[in-house]
């Protein structure tokens, strides 16, 4: 890896346009673990955590995200300025928008999206993102958001299960401490602006699956229909075989593309 591509406080800090405390750690089971328990021993500082590399990386649903050392950029953003669950769940829908705004300002790739929370590259995948609530249990009352974000940023041998699917974003010469700083700043521009929700036209714009046919998995059931747009709340909204239509909500369900 080169030197110049190690992550660093300072050269992350320098570009933030807000305030959040940036720490750095060689070795984490997950960045989004790391801010779980900073949160629940009290923590009240935003923070921007990132890792070099993740012992245990998580996705949606249970699954593991792959994050060798040097590959990748895996980073959690910890917030307490969402008051409502309800804005907590668009943050999934924002965090891919950011990935994909920061990504096309300081390169010339283009990203997709595939609802809900994943970016795709050439119809693989390259980044992953998890959001979770912190809420304390006796009031039940949000204390905080996490928003982790994994990104392939360099070829990696992955493993078996994912190797035909996963890609990676080649943003040399940017480097990640680049990247980091400028989808945090992405970020923070769409949290002043949240009930506005600015990101959903950039979001819908770059839908890998708005139009296409899709199969949908919820729970044990799993049933076909055609992408037709994204709501106002992230929510995809689907045509069903008998012409009728729903809208999915994150968490829910699983999309794959036939």
């Amino acid at each position: 890896m080169p030197m110049h591509d190690t992550l660093c406080v300072v050269e992350i800090t320098k570009t933030l346009r807000t305030p959040l405390s940036v720490r750095v750690y060689d070795t984490l089971d997950s960045t989004n673990n790391e801010a779980k328990r900073l949160a629940l021993s009290g923590e009240t500082a935003d923070l921007l955590l990132l890792a070099e590399q993740q012992t245990a990386g998580r996705g949606r649903l249970g699954r593991s995200f792959y994050s060798p050392p040097g590959s990748g950029l895996y980073m959690t953003l910890m917030l307490h300025g969402v008051q409502e669950y309800a804005d907590a769940m668009l943050l999934t829908t924002m965090a891919a928008t950011a990935v994909v705004e920061a990504v096309r300002s300081l390169t010339p790739l283009e990203p997709q999206i595939k609802w809900v929370n994943d970016v795709y590259l050439g119809g693989r995948k390259a980044c992953g993102i998890l959001t979770e609530a912190i809420t304390d249990p006796a009031t039940g009352r949000l204390n905080a958001v996490l928003i982790g974000i994994g990104i392939n940023v360099r070829e990696a041998a992955y493993p078996a299960d994912i190797a035909d699917i996963a890609t990676h974003l080649p943003i040399a010469p940017v480097t990640r401490n680049q990247l980091a700083a400028t989808i945090a700043n992405c970020l923070s521009d769409y949290m002043a602006a949240l009930p506005h929700r600015p990101f959903l036209e950039t979001y819908r714009a770059h839908s890998l699956v708005v139009g296409k046919p899709i199969l949908c998995m919820v729970g044990e059931r799993r049933f076909p229909a055609t992408a037709i747009g994204i709501d106002d709340n992230g929510g995809l909204l689907i045509r069903l075989s008998d012409d009728t239509q729903q809208t999915l909500q994150g968490g829910e369900i699983s999309i794959r593309l036939p």
